[in-house]
């Protein structure tokens, strides 16, 4: 067997072995593992039954956090009965996490990578460990990597117009989709500040834009704000973290995303000393990827651009960050990582 197809076999064992385990930990779960998930269901069932968007009947308070995964299911519990929406968004998240590593492995070969890569890229997309605990627990992450990782594909390979309404499409999957869609428009400004004249920016904000501006009309007519409740909430101190606080516990956590599973004990076995050298060495590593990314194709710069956003956002928060807001961009950390320990 010669070596390029020696490669691509590898790289089709190792894409199937990492469908069948993302499969088999979705079927292994009965129920969603994260309670705020049923907070969606049950917006998305009254609203199926005919009581509208609302948690308790006649009191409209968004509660939610992702209108379109909530609508998606209230469209499924109209057509099959409310019974059927939490096996529906198990379904549909393991569709979307797969989706979400299809469009990175297509992103590496679009950006000509070998096969083998791709696979990894893929693997480590829809493997990472809170990724998988959050698509199963049954909130919306999977589909708004999905809409990521495309809108990543998107850019590189020049289409435009898709990629503004993939990043539009974000905003209603997650309220992070607005640093997406900001960061997608400042690609694409900087696409046409080096030369690319396809590039037309009034119709792509007016494309990142409509997905937006159209729920936030509807919300403000029917809620009365387009803020979810939720995070005014947070906001007003419901789980109230100092801002040293809340900076350590993100930088805690993703250090243990890279640690415990490779480090008996996990990161709590770093110990106070070991435990900021850990953190400055990933940060650099991470920084010197970033660098790299940017360099193959200018576009990639979302990838590190989207990770810090998070990260800040998160860590400047003052609020207790839960595990599944991780997902959103602990594959993208690792991602300039790797490729920074590699360069």
């Amino acid at each position: 067997m010669s070596r390029s197809r020696f490669e691509q076999a590898a790289a089709a064992a190792l894409s199937l072995a990492a469908v069948a385990a993302v499969a088999a930990v979705h079927l292994a779960v009965d129920e969603p593992l994260i309670d705020d998930a049923y907070i969606t269901y049950r917006y998305a069932a009254n609203a199926a039954e005919g009581r509208g968007l609302v948690y308790n009947d006649g009191e409209r308070v968004m509660g939610f956090t992702s209108p379109g995964y909530t609508l998606l299911l209230a469209s499924i519990g109209a057509l099959q009965g409310s019974e059927a929406i939490v096996p529906a968004s198990q379904w549909i998240n393991l569709a979307a996490l797969l989706a979400a590593g299809a469009g990175a492995a297509r992103l590496a070969r679009q950006l000509r990578f070998r096969p083998l890569v791709a696979a990894l890229l893929f693997a480590m997309v829809v493997t990472a460990p809170r990724t998988l605990f959050v698509s199963v627990g049954g909130m919306e992450s999977s589909l708004f990597l999905a809409a990521l990782w495309w809108t990543l594909w998107a850019l590189c390979g020049r289409r435009w117009s898709v990629a503004a309404w993939l990043a539009g499409a974000a905003c209603l999957l997650r309220p992070e989709g607005v640093f997406l869609a900001g960061l997608t428009l400042a690609a694409l400004l900087l696409a046409r500040r080096r030369g690319e004249t396809s590039v037309r920016i009034v119709p792509a904000v007016l494309r990142l834009s409509a997905p937006g501006l159209a729920w936030a009309a509807f919300a403000l007519v029917y809620f009365g704000t387009f803020v979810p409740h939720s995070i005014v909430a947070k906001r007003a101190g419901v789980y109230p973290l100092s801002l040293v606080q809340s900076t350590a516990s993100v930088a805690r956590d993703l250090t243990e995303s890279f640690f415990d599973p490779v480090l008996p004990g996990g990161a709590s076995a770093l110990g106070a000393v070991a435990m900021p050298l850990a953190i400055a060495v990933l940060a650099v590593l991470a920084g010197l990827g970033a660098v790299a990314l940017v360099r193959r194709e200018p576009c990639l710069g979302v990838i590190p651009g989207m990770a810090l956003l998070l990260a800040l956002f998160y860590a400047t928060s003052r609020t207790l960050n839960l595990p599944h807001y991780y997902a959103h961009f602990e594959t993208l950390i690792k991602l300039c990582w790797w490729v920074g320990w590699i360069e």
